[in-house]
């Protein structure tokens, strides 16, 4: 009778470890599973070269809701920022129609000249200071824009 009870509290034992442990496991996953903030961000994509006027670039970016057109080619969307990866996302919401053919028509994004996030909308995504290195991005056509994925510095 003994080596039943004891067995008994034994597998009961194991059963409620086994469940804890679950417990934790969940804690730790959901721990993991936070999603970074997404920021609205205004862009002027133009090149700096070319007094931000010459699309494509990045002359400037911007916190907030949206700014005055500046040349036709500002546009707004979203951003956001996780280990070492700035992924932004133009809206075709915040788009004219010429800019949305010019997105059309290009599959890769030039930086041609490195771009220093600001330090304001770093802080907006709860990232380190972040430029945007020299090079080619590929454009990833979606239902509602355009997205560019980075690996910055």
């Amino acid at each position: 009778m003994k080596k039943i009870l004891t067995l008994l509290f034994a597998s009961l034992f194991s059963i409620l470890s086994l469940n804890s442990n679950a417990k934790d496991l969940n804690l730790i996953h959901n721990e993991y599973s936070i999603k970074p903030p997404e920021v609205h961000i205004n862009f002027i994509v133009a090149k700096p070269r070319t007094q931000c006027e010459t699309f494509p670039g990045i002359c400037r970016v911007e916190l907030g809701a949206s700014f005055p057109r500046y040349s036709g080619v500002n546009v707004g969307g979203i951003a956001t920022y996780e280990n070492g990866t700035l992924k932004l996302e133009f809206s075709k919401k915040e788009m004219d129609a010429a800019m949305i053919k010019r997105f059309s028509e290009i599959t890769i994004f030039p930086i041609e000249d490195p771009y220093v996030i600001p330090a304001n909308v770093c802080e907006s995504l709860v990232a380190p200071s972040l430029t945007i290195p020299i090079g080619r991005y590929p454009i990833i056509r979606t239902l509602n824009g355009f997205s560019i994925t980075i690996i910055c510095r």
